[in-house]
């Protein structure tokens, strides 16, 4: 009935408003069929799709093999490890963001600079001098390509 009024209301303002998108009743998210829980025909109601829970992680951004150092499980590995036995990094990051701090040591060495250089440039970002000497270790031994 009110939302006859409201049309009824609507259409003696003499325009049209733009259709908008409107959340379900909250007898969806209750998981009560839309039809029970309003008085609409069950053809012209229709609840969206269940949404599911999101996930723990993020897809990896490398696509190197699984089993090759660096790959998703790579990423995974260090991750954890960093976790472990850096708590205080991992702490307040994210997983991506660890995950870039492990990449910026293993590019690092990779290019040739020390390790001592990798983890001067990965305090640069925040991590402490003495974390950052074994979050590089921990990237050379879970995350850096050979």
């Amino acid at each position: 009935m009110a939302a006859v009024s409201l049309t009824l209301g609507l259409a003696a303002c003499g325009h049209d408003p733009e259709p908008k998108t409107v959340a379900a009743p909250a007898a969806a998210a209750a998981d009560v069929p839309l039809e029970a829980a309003s008085n609409a025909p069950a053809a012209t109601a229709t609840a969206a799709p269940k949404a599911k829970a999101p996930e723990a992680r993020a897809p990896r951004k490398t696509a190197a093999p699984a089993d090759v150092p660096g790959g998703t499980v790579g990423l995974d590995r260090f991750v954890d490890a960093v976790r472990q036995k850096l708590p205080d990094v991992a702490l307040d990051r994210r997983d991506e963001e660890v995950e870039d701090l492990g990449e910026q040591a293993c590019d690092a060495l990779h290019t040739g600079r020390s390790a001592t250089a990798a983890a001067g440039a990965v305090a640069a970002q925040g991590v402490a001098p003495g974390e950052a000497r074994a979050l590089v270790g921990l990237a050379r031994d879970n995350l850096c390509r050979a």
